[in-house]
């Protein structure tokens, strides 16, 4: 080999190494992602005092505004710290499609949110529940031990 070339591998052996980018793209920030999440804290310490004072609260913005992110990566892992039990982000809408007649009279909103939260449960017993009465199911097994 010649003084003067320098083989690929030598300069990636050499290289820095690069630091993870803090853009993701498209994909919402999670949890895993919360030590590249930053310029947010007055938006989570807002969405924090909210939650604890109402415990329902609404977040609503244009699509993309980052609402996922802010919760995934902001609020949500800032809650679990103080030991609150917070349910996964959960989806009011599915790709699943059930049958009116195997459930009728269901909510298919009510039902998608409630399946996102608990995946391993049948459709049939979510569909009879409200999210109330999900919850309450909830609190009982976490105060038996048993847990989610």
């Amino acid at each position: 080999m010649r003084d003067d070339c320098i083989s690929a591998r030598a300069i990636f052996d050499f290289a820095p190494r690069r630091r993870r980018s803090p853009f993701l793209g498209p994909r919402p920030f999670t949890a895993r992602d919360e030590s590249l999440f930053f310029g947010r804290s007055d938006e989570i310490r807002l969405l924090r005092g909210l939650w604890r004072r109402n415990r329902l609260t609404i977040l609503h913005a244009d699509a993309a505004a980052g609402k996922t992110s802010l919760l995934g990566a902001g609020l949500i892992p800032g809650l679990r710290a103080d030991n609150a039990n917070v349910l996964p982000l959960g989806r009011a809408t599915s790709c699943q499609v059930w049958p009116v007649a195997a459930l009728p009279g269901h909510n298919p909103y009510v039902l998608a949110l409630l399946s996102s939260w608990a995946p391993e449960e049948s459709p049939g017993r979510l569909a009879a529940l409200s999210i109330d009465e999900f919850i309450r199911d909830r609190q009982a097994l976490d105060r038996d031990g048993s847990g989610p």
